[in-house]
């Protein structure tokens, strides 16, 4: 241990809200490796200095009011109606679904709802449940669906669902769409309300309700129809939508953060009750009782003993349940609570077919089993952790008798859990879920036992909600079956950050590696698993960098002796540590290990680390990219530093393979792939391989470059890795950092993790077509002096350079029969930091050789030329085309794509000019390439531009190879396909421009978009195409 001083940088376990009671640890608390103690949302302590609870009273908590610190439930003032567009919108056709699945719970569990629903074939009933897979005092963000069973007595993983943008505000069954079958109802806050098929667990779409703060949500047919309509609240207002998206009704002051509905008096018209304290008949849409004060902050409806319609239950915050008469709009009766109320329910527990009242506490406590007629306490079971989410009973063992379920510890920091106890007896608790906090190491795929068989391995990156370390978890790969989960240490601050398998011993086992800290202090961890699903640890490093978590691990022969070496990189999480560095452990050695140069200080770490024959002279280098940028790579044997490359711009870094060398994704989604040879990389080419920073990269056996992004997994092919040749549906955050790929009775898996869930998927890879692109642009006017040129517009986006050539051409077509064609233009290409290349008669131009190469050099020697490789990522060029000693005539200006094999391409083509009468108007020409169709919009624009003497009204034509006319406008909002022009996202600013959107076929078509003014007008105007996506 290092004996100076430690700032911690980040904090585990769940986010801490505090600006009560702060929680102060010491330095040699720290350094002894004791967890901090559980905290509430708002940072006070709930287990004291013995490990007791700590409860605490409601003039403690004030700012704790109906939980809306804890349960993120206050939601702003909103309109009276819905804003933004209504409707049901489905599903478009995604990936195949996942084969496995194997989730965390998270925090939160069943914040949002536990709904069990009975299972076809007799099979013991599903459990539906949300959860939070950031582990903070947040609402949920995922659900899952699980089963008992039999076999193992576990809960299997059923389903889990990918990670929402937005908070899931509850979850719903009922039939919603009139199908007869039920559909879950996802509702998030954010106003959209998904519906998935309870069979099947596909989503059918979501619901747009054009609200935000969603709070309550019932599920009830209200009309008697058989179909539920879906009631929704906010804050302040009632909703009522149909399955199809249409909302039926409205009532202003009438919502909540809780609603029921059902039969509540003794009109045949159903009820609905908001927390708000007010009762609205369906029927009338009328407010029919309004309370004073509310109905507390949680609501259910039970049977009264001898009535025909039901009793309203309502929970405050505090200490008191209390049942309301609607018929009469009077209370009957009130039970008192210990402490604030988590949670209630209403269910048979007892199998006599009465139903019972079921209060869970919400801090350290129980929950309470009540008669619902007299009231009296009958039973009740402990609640091992700080609060309760929510309760439901059902029999999810299939032995015929209830079983009580609940979720708490999300009023904590401490552990989060699902608990199944049985009601009979001493009501125990029966099983319990594991608490493991994402992300997911792994899965990866090794024979652990030496039994020829291969076992699939993940690791947690914590456990206990971060009060515990990390935990290994076995699967046998053939069954997907658990075998073992490994117990877990309570020294680790920051979790394990890497994960390998490898046969370290050369027994045909492969021993698990863990890159992980204890007290802060980077540590490697060697874990042998064997036949009896037991865990040893065999190694570990008993010389530790103070203050330096190691994040990246790698295992290699670096010598050629026959004996691996481990090699590490680490970060900086305190002041203590030294700096960032590489270092090289020969296992089993207890020696001190190599250290590289210090290649970063401050608050930095390694970034990205590759053990691999870089340059295929037999050797393998050590290649660690750090996050400042920079790029260290070490000679193996030697451990010299062979290269630096600083400021790589770089995030992460992959073994590249066929050739060997490195793949660097940047900040914009893009992989550069390099070779290394003498001590030097050089970049063969460039992929854009996805539109943001990318989650993980990883270049399988086969060469097939495996590229997390955007929550999804997507497979490209060797040698050049041109389009997607298969891609997952979106899982979440994280997806693709690790891949595992395998082969099962002839079948292709892969396999991928992300913060919150493990997935499998089948696969097949396919040929990707090529894209369809705009090419080859030009465009045609009559060129006059000073601002009255020709100037052509173009975007080169993508990520490698573009070669091309622009041509000036003028003398050559009065061959073609124009009328007094410029006789010498000029041409001059700019770029974004001004003039790239200027060109006056091609012949005479420097790159000649490289005009001549192109094999489109221009017909005449007065003719001009630039052949250049212009930068891509979205960057815009102009050409300008003037007359030589201020000449006119007509000219045209056209751009050539001389490689189409890099990944980039030529879009968004611009050109502005003086349109005149007769033949002297703006003619602008591509042809599409590529063998699909490609939708564009072409834009006539004049009187929005900021120029004198702009056209006041230009008319725009669209004309194929063979100057058939496709489609006409001038004026666009007067266009048939006026909707088609708003939906591109792009329609011109100013009514009486044109737009005409088009799906061009493709195959190297050529199209003319001629620009006129209306009745003969003239003046400046540009004309534009853009590709466009859908």
């Amino acid at each position: 241990m290092n004996s100076g001083p430690r700032i911690p940088l980040g904090h585990f376990g769940k986010c801490i809200l505090a600006f009560v009671g702060a929680i102060h640890l010491s330095v040699a608390a720290i350094d002894a490796g004791q967890p901090e103690a559980p905290v509430n949302a708002f940072g006070v302590v709930v287990r004291d200095a013995a490990g007791s609870p700590v409860n605490y009273s409601r003039s403690d908590l004030t700012k704790m009011e109906s939980e809306s610190l804890v349960r993120n439930a206050a939601s702003p003032e909103i309109a009276d109606s819905p804003t933004a567009p209504q409707g049901f919108i489905p599903s478009a056709p995604g990936g195949a679904a996942p084969f496995w699945q194997y989730a965390i719970f998270g925090s939160g569990i069943g914040a949002s709802n536990i709904v069990v629903a009975p299972a076809a074939g007799g099979l013991p009933p599903q459990i539906i449940i949300g959860g939070n897979s950031k582990n903070d005092f947040g609402g949920d963000d995922f659900w899952q669906v699980i089963q008992r069973s039999s076999t193992t007595g576990n809960y299997d993983q059923l389903f889990v669902s990918p990670i929402y943008s937005a908070v899931i505000k509850r979850i719903a069954l009922g039939n919603v769409t009139g199908d007869s079958q039920p559909e879950i109802v996802v509702m998030l806050a954010d106003g959209r309300i998904y519906l998935y098929d309870f069979a099947t667990k596909a989503e059918l779409g979501y619901i747009s309700t054009g609200l935000t703060g969603l709070e309550g949500l019932s599920v009830t047919d209200l009309n008697g129809d058989g179909v539920a309509e879906l009631i929704v609240t906010t804050a302040n207002d009632l909703f009522v939508f149909s399955g199809n998206g249409v909302l039926l009704w409205q009532l202003a002051g009438a919502g909540g953060l809780d609603v029921v509905a059902g039969q509540m008096d003794l009109d045949p018209a159903i009820e609905i009750a908001t927390t708000k304290g007010v009762v609205t008949d369906s029927v009338t849409h009328t407010a029919q009782w309004t309370r004073s004060g509310g109905f507390g902050a949680r609501l259910k409806l039970a049977p009264i003993a001898g009535a025909s319609y039901q009793q309203l239950i309502a929970a405050d915050a505090w200490y008191t349940v209390y049942a309301y008469d609607v018929a009469t709009q009077l209370p009957r009766w009130s039970i008192s609570t210990p402490q604030d109320i988590g949670a209630i329910q209403v269910a048979d527990v007892d199998n006599d077919g009465v139903p019972e009242l079921l209060i869970g506490d919400g801090q350290w406590g129980k929950v309470r089993v009540y008669d619902l007629n007299t009231q009296a306490k009958k039973w009740e079971a402990n609640n091992p952790e700080h609060g309760i989410t929510n309760i439901a009973v059902a029999d999810v063992d299939n032995d015929g008798v209830p079983d009580l379920i609940w979720g708490a510890g999300w009023t904590s920091t401490g552990a989060d859990y699902l608990y199944v106890a049985s009601t009979t007896d001493t009501h125990t608790i029966k099983w319990q879920s594991v608490d493991l906090e994402g992300p997911f190491l792994g899965p990866l795929i090794g024979d652990l036992d030496g039994d020829g068989k291969p076992e699939l391995v993940i690791c947690s990156t914590k456990s206990a909600s971060g009060y515990a370390g990390a935990r290994i978890l076995v699967f046998d790969l053939a069954t997907l079956a658990l075998r073992g989960i490994s117990t877990a240490s309570n020294s680790s601050f920051t979790g394990v950050h890497d994960l390998k398998l490898r046969d370290l011993e050369g027994d045909g086992r492969a021993e698990i590696i863990i890159a992980t800290d204890r007290g802060y202090d980077g540590a490697i961890e060697v874990y042998g698993f064997d036949s009896s699903n037991a865990f040893t640890l065999k190694w570990t490093n008993p010389t530790r960098p103070s203050g330096s978590p190691f994040n990246f691990v790698d295992i290699a022969d670096l010598d050629g002796n026959g004996t691996a070496e481990i090699i590490a990189g680490n970060s900086v999480a305190t002041t203590g540590s030294e700096g960032v560095f590489v270092y090289v452990f020969d296992y089993p050695s207890t020696a001190a290990p190599w250290r590289s140069v210090k290649m970063a200080s401050g608050f930095a770490s390694v970034a990205g680390l590759v053990v691999a024959d870089l340059d295929g002279n037999g050797s393998k280098e050590i290649a660690a990219l750090v996050s400042t940028g920079d790029l260290y790579t070490f000679d193996g044997p030697t451990r010299q530093l062979k290269s630096l490359k600083q400021q790589t711009g770089a995030k992460l870094i992959a073994e590249g393979r066929s050739p060997a060398g490195l793949i660097l994704a940047d900040s914009a989604g893009a992989g550069h792939f390099w070779q290394y040879g003498a001590n030097t990389y050089t970049e063969s080419f460039a992929r854009q391989l996805g539109s943001t920073a990318l989650d993980g990269l990883t270049v399988s056996s086969d060469g097939g470059l495996w590229i997390g992004t955007g929550g999804a997994l997507r497979l490209r092919q060797s040698p050049n890795y041109r389009g997607v040749a298969w891609q997952s549906p979106v899982v979440g955050a994280g997806f693709g950092r690790f891949v595992a790929t395998d082969i099962s009775n002839g079948q292709n898996h892969v396999f991928s993790s992300a913060r919150h869930a493990v997935a499998g998927f089948a696969f097949q890879a396919t040929t990707p077509t090529p894209e369809t692109v705009l090419g080859n642009i030009s465009t045609r006017l009559r060129v006059e002096t000073g601002d009255n040129v020709l100037i052509g517009g173009f975007i080169v986006s993508g990520a490698e350079p573009k070669k091309v050539i622009v041509r000036a051409i003028g003398p050559s077509l009065g061959a073609l029969g124009v009328a007094e064609p410029l006789a010498n233009p000029t041409l001059e290409l700019y770029g974004p930091n001004g003039i790239i290349a200027s060109n006056d008669d091609w012949i005479n131009s420097p790159n000649k050789q490289a005009i001549i190469d192109s094999t489109v050099a221009p017909t005449n020697d007065l003719e001009s030329a630039i052949v250049a490789t212009l930068p891509a990522n979205n960057t815009g060029y102009t050409a300008i085309v003037r007359g030589v000693n201020n000449g006119i005539g007509t000219g045209v200006v056209e751009v050539y794509d001389l490689d189409t094999q890099v990944d980039a391409k030529m879009a968004n083509i611009s050109t502005r000019g003086r349109v005149q009468s007769g033949d002297n108007v703006l003619i602008a020409g591509t042809i599409v390439v590529g063998p699909t169709p490609r939708k564009v919009i072409v834009r006539a624009i004049g009187p929005s531009l900021n120029v004198s003497g702009k056209l006041s009204d230009p008319t725009l034509e669209l004309r194929d190879g063979n100057g058939a006319l496709i489609e006409a406008n001038d004026n666009w909002q007067q266009s048939p396909n006026k909707q088609a022009i708003i939906d591109s996202t792009i329609p011109p600013s100013h009514p009486l421009e044109a737009a005409i959107v088009q799906t061009l076929p493709g195959n190297n078509a050529s199209y003319t978009a001629v620009v006129r003014g209306a009745n003969g007008a003239t003046g400046i105007a540009v004309v534009e195409m853009y590709a466009l996506d859908k």
